[in-house]
């Protein structure tokens, strides 16, 4: 997983790039912009790994020990996305962008147990990542 977050930090440098194209400037926006997206697919990458390595875990207690640190990392996601916001480092609106998401991880642990369904969890991811991406997009137009 570590090999594959270090590959999304070169993803995701195109969110400045495309920024720069845009406005003809990098700026602070821009670098938020990039840190925004470094997350968001950082949480997707945690999550998906997550999901395969604990599929045949049935109760939260199993999912729990499995996932702790993914499960507590949402709710102080959440908790730095405010402060932040509260600091005006950025936007309000940039917490919206993040709710899906966070709900998403957060449900996994309390649903019902179902076997894997490894195209299913790709095309939801896929739209977790557009949903994420018009939201991001709506809250820079907004600030």
């Amino acid at each position: 997983m570590a090999a594959q977050l270090v590959g999304i930090i070169g993803l995701t440098c195109t969110a400045p790039a495309a920024y720069y194209i845009g406005t003809g400037r990098l700026s602070e926006r821009a670098f938020i912009l990039w840190a925004a997206n470094w997350i968001f697919a950082g949480n997707q990458i945690h999550f998906v790994q997550f999901c395969i390595h604990s599929s045949r875990a049935v109760r939260f207690s199993e999912r729990f020990a499995r996932g702790r640190v993914f499960f507590l990392a949402q709710p102080a996601l959440l908790a730095v996305l405010v402060v932040a916001s509260l600091l005006r480092a950025v936007s309000p609106f940039m917490i919206f962008a993040f709710v899906p998401a966070l709900v998403r991880g957060t449900r996994w642990f309390f649903r019902q147990s179902e076997p894997l369904n490894v195209k299913s969890l790709g095309w939801s991811e896929m739209k977790q990542g557009v949903m994420f991406g018009i939201l991001l997009a709506i809250a820079f137009i907004w600030s």
